[in-house]
Order: C-alpha cells, then structure tokens, then sequence
C-alpha cells in the first residue's frame, strides 16, 4: 500500500517547501541584517570647479542624509588651519586675484554648498621696478629672489624661496669698470623664454661702479614651479654679457 507522502504529488509539494526554506535560510545567512552605503565628506577651499585647495575625503558617514552640519564644520576646521599659514593665505589670495575665498563641502553625491568666507588683502599691489647707477655696494655680479642668492655658474639650478609678501623680487646687482664713455645698461626677467619685464637705462659718464636692477614684483602663485631667466647686456669695457637659468619649486 501506498503512504500518503509516497504519493508523487505529495512529494513535489513538499520538495518545493523545503527548498524554499533553504533559500530563505541561506540569504539570511549569507546577507547582513542591515546594509549601508557609506558616504564622504568631501572639502574645497574656493569654487568646487576649480578649488584654490581640494582637501579631498575628510571623514566618512554610513549614510549620506543627515550629516551636511557635521561636514561643514569639519571643512572650516580644515581650512582653518590651512589659512592660518601666511604663506598660504597669501598664495590663495593672490589665485583668486584678491578676491575673497569661500569653502565648500558636500556629503556624498550631494551639490557642493559654500560654509565660510575668508577675506584677502585690498589694496595689494606688486613693488615697482627700480633701475639705479652707483647705489649699491655691488664688486661682482649677483642675483637674488626674495633674498635668495642665486648660482650664476652652475648650470640651471632649483631653488626655494621663501613667501613673505604677497609677490616675489627678482634682484640683480652688477659692477661696471670704470670707463670714460655713457653706455645703455639692460637687464631682462623672463618667465618660460617669455619675457615679464625689461629694464634699461644709460650709465653716467666716467663712471665705475654699481648698477642694480630689481624688477616689478611678481605675483607669488606666477612665480612658483616655473622656469625663470634672467639676461644683462652692456657695451662697456671688460664686460660679460649672457644671462642665468633657475627653477622656482
């Protein structure tokens, strides 16, 4: 006699039955309770579309609702310390040209929205060139940039120079012999083989002395990571004319 579970469609049903328990137990097991989609903060000093500073992630939520305040907060924090170095403060000033500069932070796939406003210096305005004769101590040529000297016989060196003002000085000083005869003095700055700036002027007669030649300053964020050159000509007697490479990292 035939039982009751031995009967085939008996058996269909409740071979389906167990297998659906068993895909149920196994997707619990094999998924968590509870899933999340992490989210980042993300920071900007200045328009997200071209930032003076991406600070990037800076913390990380489980979600993206409910955390524009904590993001916010933590953007100014960060910018706050970065502004807090003059020499940043004053490179990002000189990159939004004076204008002044605003944070910006976002939680996830979230629009940017701006957080605080950091004010640049008006009123700032670049050193005028100054071309002179027989002011300075200068016994030999020399070069400097804000106060750093540079070599002017080994080849194309990188130097570093420091930021105290919102732009940089490019300084040469020369020795003249002395000669009998008025003769034009030029010196040249060039930026990536463009010339910036061009100054000249005509010695005096039966001169022997110095000449110096500091050229208009020029903005600090212009002047970093470029080639720079500098070039001197002068018809006088025993005198070098050429001209020096450099590096500003």
């Amino acid at each position: 006699m035939t039982s009751l579970f031995e009967m085939p469609s008996v058996r269909a049903r409740a071979s389906a039955f167990l297998f659906f328990c068993s895909a149920v137990l196994l997707s619990h097991v094999m998924s968590p309770a509870t899933a999340y989609a992490n989210a980042h903060c993300f920071c900007k000093l200045g328009p997200p579309s071209s930032p003076i500073h991406d600070f990037g992630e800076i913390a990380t939520y489980n979600t993206q609702i409910g955390h524009d305040s904590a993001c916010s907060a933590l953007c100014i924090s960060r910018a706050d310390s970065y502004m807090s170095s003059a020499a940043n403060k004053t490179a990002a000033c000189n990159a939004s040209h004076g204008a002044s500069i605003v944070t910006y932070s976002a939680v996830g796939t979230k629009s940017y929205q701006p957080g605080k406003t950091y004010a640049c210096p008006i009123n700032s305005a670049p050193q005028p060139s100054i071309f002179l004769f027989g002011t300075t101590p200068a016994v030999a040529r020399s070069i400097d940039v804000n106060g750093v000297g540079v070599n002017l016989v080994g080849g194309s060196p990188v130097i570093s120079v420091p930021i105290s003002t919102p732009f940089t000085t490019f300084t040469l000083n020369d020795y003249l012999s002395s000669h009998v005869q008025s003769w034009t003095y030029d010196a040249t700055l060039y930026r990536d083989n463009v010339r910036v700036d061009h100054l000249s002027g005509k010695s005096p007669a039966f001169f022997r002395g110095s000449v110096l030649a500091q050229f208009t300053g020029q903005p600090n964020a212009y002047v970093h990571g470029h080639n720079w050159k500098i070039e001197w000509h002068y018809f006088g007697p025993n005198f070098s004319n050429g001209n020096v490479t450099f590096h500003i990292q």
